[in-house]
């Protein structure tokens, strides 16, 4: 049995055929008849106050799912009762639960919004991160600079929500002891991202390459059948935990799988460095401080289309794909060296640091050391799975 649970963040978990076989979550967040189901922005958080139960979850999933309600309790309660249900037979299961508990606009649920926050904050965050209300609002307030926002506040909530998450991860460590399929089950803790709070100029994930804001996730593996603790400060990849967990089932790889198993350094065997690639993603505006010879595209609104009218699922437009996958920065890390490709209008701006020596990555040491720059730079091509491009068409 494979099943996924998620709130609005992980709709893409039913948008394509990921192999599961239950699934309790939200339709396509990214279409246009489920935005425009949801209404103007200050009647569906009106509805919210009454259609956050099971009848609202039957008959208006797009309130109920709504981005930005606070989901870790309801979601972890379900999560529960899934487990019991497949604990009870004999046959093994897959469960995945994904929520949006420290994403933004990073609202948690009571009482843990109070647990850090000031309480004479009267501001516009007080219970969430502002300007964040609608498709508009999120692109205006990609552009804007730090002193737009009520930072401290905003961290203070976050605090909140990664407390949150911890309580709710608890609960269902606790869950598994009492039901007595500790024994027996794998727990994954992991993120599909970071988090950037204006550390490169900007807010979000995905919108800068430097610094590991937004790259670095955390990953903790619980196997009951492990007789020691592990820890390891070497670079990891997402992609290696699919061939990790399937390596402890003793489940062949399949042919042509990214990754490799993260076993035997589990086991201390010795272990080779592993390349470690990440990029910039899809841009909602442009984000503050960039390099204004820096390729670029228009905002998010103009650069989506809606190829399926029957469907409504939103896309980027043909024209588009060429100059977005052009703009990304792109960084490649290998053992002491890091390698970051800034994507500019005439030709790319590659920067190598030392990690060892220079953390902050501050000192660039692309003309120092030429061979470790083409070494790297050829390594990030064949990640990046395309002929990176020297020139691209902008659009500014």
């Amino acid at each position: 049995m494979t099943a996924a649970i998620t709130d609005w963040s992980g709709s893409d978990l039913n948008k394509f055929p990921l192999g599961f076989q239950e699934y309790s979550g939200p339709p396509d967040q990214w279409n246009i008849k489920f935005l425009i189901r949801q209404g103007p922005k200050d009647m569906r958080l009106f509805l919210t106050l009454f259609t956050h139960n099971r009848m609202g979850k039957a008959l208006l999933p797009e309130i109920y799912y709504l981005a930005g309600k606070p989901m870790t309790k309801p979601l972890g309660e379900l999560a529960r009762a899934w487990l019991s249900r497949f604990g009870s037979g004999d046959k093994p299961f897959f469960l995945n639960l994904f929520v949006s508990t420290t994403h933004p606009p990073f609202g948690s649920e009571y009482p843990f919004y109070q647990y850090f926050t000031d309480p004479d904050y009267r501001g516009e965050s007080a219970f969430g991160m502002s300007k964040l209300s609608d498709p508009a609002e999120i692109i205006r307030s990609q552009r804007e600079p730090k002193e737009a926002f009520d930072l401290d506040q905003v961290m203070d909530l976050y605090k909140g929500c990664v407390r949150n998450f911890d309580d709710e991860v608890r609960n269902l460590v606790q869950h598994l002891r009492k039901s007595g399929l500790d024994r027996n089950t794998i727990v994954v803790i992991y993120s599909d991202h970071g988090m950037e709070f204006f550390e490169n100029n900007t807010w979000g994930q995905g919108n800068s390459i430097h610094g590991h804001a937004s790259n670095r996730i955390p990953l903790l593996i619980i196997d009951p059948r492990e007789q020691r603790e592990f820890a390891s400060d070497r670079l990891v990849r997402a992609i290696d935990v699919a061939p990790t967990l399937l390596d402890k089932l003793g489940i062949a790889l399949p042919a042509g799988i990214d990754g490799v198993s993260l076993q035997p350094m589990i086991d201390g065997e010795a272990f080779l460095d592993l390349p470690g690639f990440c990029e910039t993603g899809l841009w909602l505006a442009t984000p503050p401080g960039q390099n204004p010879h820096h390729i670029r595209y228009p905002e998010l609104l103009e650069v989506l289309d809606v190829p399926c009218k029957r469907s409504g699922t939103l896309a980027l437009r043909d024209e588009y794909k060429g100059v977005v996958e052009a703009a990304r920065d792109r960084m490649l890390q290998l053992g002491e060296w890091r390698l970051i490709r800034i994507a500019l209008n005439d030709t790319p701006a590659y920067e190598l640091y030392h990690l060892p020596t220079d953390p902050g990555c501050t000192a660039n040491l692309a003309d120092d050391r030429p061979d470790i720059l083409t070494s790297l730079v050829d390594m990030m091509c064949d990640y990046a799975r395309v002929n990176l491009p020297a020139n691209a068409q902008a659009t500014n």
